[in-house]
């Protein structure tokens, strides 16, 4: 009985090593992002939990000058006024999608956010020429 024992033991250890754990990986650190709520058809609660699994921050507010990372499909006009106004802390934000965060975990590395950004779009750029245009006025 204790060969039977000592049998089940190593076959346990063997399956214990085959199995693939999958361990995340802090691809997102140092990164503070905010969530605008408006995700499309990502639900902004899992999108938060996962960028937090994966290193981020999660800020409820835009107006801290420690979001990095504004998580969005579009941006209503006085939010964007808003980022814009944060003044030297502007040119660092980004203004990436959801599939950012996605693509990036299922990539392993934080992929680059131009091909995520939210501001090629043309109306999103004609917002913020129009509120720099305002604001140098």
């Amino acid at each position: 009985e204790a060969d039977c024992q000592q049998d089940r033991k190593i076959k346990d250890q063997d399956q214990d090593q085959d199995i693939d754990v999958y361990r995340p990986e802090p691809i997102f650190a140092g990164i503070v992002a905010y969530l605008d709520g408006r995700t499309g058809r990502f639900s902004a609660l899992h999108l938060t939990k996962l960028l937090q699994l994966h290193g981020a921050e999660c800020n409820i507010s835009l107006g801290k000058r420690t979001v990095t990372h504004v998580i969005c499909e579009n941006l209503c006009g006085s939010k964007l006024h808003k980022a814009i106004n944060t003044g030297r802390h502007a040119n660092k934000l980004q203004f990436v999608r959801p599939e950012w965060i996605l693509e990036s975990i299922s990539a392993r590395r934080k992929l680059p956010e131009v091909n995520f950004s939210i501001l090629k779009d043309s109306t999103a750029q004609k917002m913020e020429n129009f509120w720099k245009v305002k604001l140098e006025t």
